[in-house]
């Protein structure tokens, strides 16, 4: 799954770089909120744009690349696609617990995050089911990946009633 990724990877991980110092400034200078608002929706562009081709082409990708017998990994992408998509938004975000000197915050969400995938692991395991138990996992990170997100955000101020308004591109 993360070799279909890997151009959209590629991309994120020079933004993430890119943006590090910038968050740096721009904490200095009062527009961290505006800076997260931008990056965080350039992120968003970039990993649904790749997500959605893996989930289109994931099968076609799998088989012809591997055979018929790897249509089941297809599947398990395609699964697993929506967690990674928010994976690749919100980690080059996370940089911010860093630039605030928040990292206690970043630390008790991991711990929080790795209990939760443990509850969750050992839920699927009641269903013997490798199917529910990606499902399973795929929605433990996608609530635990948002609540990761709404921690970013309100480390660097940025207000969800501005985030999603076009008040920030001026």
């Amino acid at each position: 799954m993360r070799l279909l990724l890997l151009p959209s990877a590629l991309v994120i991980a020079e933004i993430s770089k890119v943006n590090h110092q910038k968050f740096v400034e721009d904490k200095y200078n009062k527009r961290l909120s505006n800076s997260m608002i931008k990056a965080f929706w350039l992120l968003f562009c970039i990993s649904i744009s790749g997500g959605i081709l893996i989930f289109i082409f994931a099968s076609f990708i799998f088989t012809s690349l591997f055979g018929s017998q790897w249509e089941t990994a297809a599947i398990y992408t395609k699964v697993l696609a929506p967690s990674l998509i928010l994976r690749m938004i919100v980690s080059p975000l996370s940089i911010v617990f860093g630039i605030m000197d928040r990292q206690e915050v970043a630390a008790g969400w991991q711990i929080a995050s790795n209990i939760t995938t443990i509850a969750f692991l050992g839920l699927s395991l009641q269903f013997n089911d490798p199917l529910i138990s990606l499902y399973l996992l795929c929605l433990n990170d996608l609530i635990m990946y948002t609540i990761y997100l709404l921690l970013i955000f309100r480390i660097s101020h940025v207000k969800l009633s501005k985030l999603f308004s076009l008040n920030f591109l001026s």
